[in-house]
C-alpha cells in the first residue's frame, strides 16, 4: 500500500497515513549512537539559486542536529540514501491538492522519496512567483532568497521526518505539527519538539544497527 503524506500549503496540514491504534511512544533509546542520515537532493528542473539551496541544507541539516541526528547532503545516490526532488510542482498523480509543498511517498521496507514544489511553497510565503507546472523544464528560478530557502527547508525536514520514522505522529509545536503557519516557516529556530526528537532518535538508532 502506497504511502502518501502531503505537507499542504494554507492551513498547512500534514496528513499522516492512517492507522488501526495510536503509535507508541518510543521506549529507552538504543545504546547506538543515531546513524548518520544521508539525503540527495536533486534539482533537475534548475528551480533553485545557489541561494536557496544552501538554506535549504542548513535549514534541515540544523533541524536534526538539535535533535541529535546528523544528517548529511551527498551527490550520488544509492544505498539508504534519501532522494528529494525539487518540482515546480509536484506532478497530480503523487497528490492531487495543487497547493501541496511536499509530500513523502513509498511503500514500507522499500526506498521512499521526498518531493518539494517550489510553486506551492511561493503561494504559501506569499510570493507572486511564475506560471509554473510540473513539464515546465524552462520554469524561472525560485524567487525569496534565503526566506525561502529556509521556509523549504522546514518542509524537507517534516518530509523526511515521515520516512525516517513513519510511526512518529504529528505533534502539538515544532515541526512536526500538522500545521504550519507563514510565520512557522520562516521565523528564527523552528526546530522539533522532544517527542519528534525521541522518535527521530529512536529510528537513527535502530537504522545504524541494521
Amino acid at each position: 500500500m502506497r504511502t502518501l503524506v502531503p505537507l499542504l500549503a494554507g492551513a498547512l496540514l500534514a496528513v499522516a497515513p492512517p492507522a488501526s491504534t495510536p503509535p507508541a511512544a518510543p521506549g529507552a533509546a538504543p545504546d547506538l549512537p543515531p546513524g548518520i542520515i544521508e539525503v540527495r537532493l536533486f534539482d533537475p528542473y534548475r528551480l533553485l539559486s545557489d541561494e536557496v539551496e544552501a538554506a535549504i541544507r542548513e535549514e534541515a541539516a540544523w533541524a536534526f542536529a538539535e535533535t541529535g541526528v546528523p544528517l548529511r547532503f551527498v551527490g550520488a545516490a544509492g544505498g539508504d540514501v534519501i532522494p528529494a526532488t525539487v518540482y515546480p510542482e509536484i506532478p497530480d498523480h503523487w497528490t492531487p491538492d495543487a497547493e501541496a509543498i511536499g509530500v513523502a511517498i513509498g511503500t514500507p521496507g522499500r526506498p521512499r522519496s521526498v518531493f518539494l514544489s517550489v510553486g506551492a511553497a511561493e503561494r504559501a510565503l506569499g510570493i507572486r512567483g511564475p506560471r509554473r507546472g510540473p513539464g515546465f523544464r524552462d520554469s524561472a528560478p525560485a524567487m525569496g532568497g534565503r526566506r525561502f530557502g529556509v521556509a523549504l527547508g522546514r518542509v524537507l525536514a517534516h518530509e523526511l521526518t515521515h520516512v525516517i520514522a513513519p510511526s512518529c505522529p504529528h505533534t502539538a509545536s515544532g515541526l512536526m505539527a500538522p500545521r504550519f503557519s507563514r510565520h512557522d516557516l520562516t521565523a528564527p529556530q523552528f526546530g522539533f519538539d522532544d517527542l519528534a526528537a525521541r522518535y527521530l532518535r529512536e529510528a537513527a538508532a535502530v537504522g545504524a544497527s541494521g
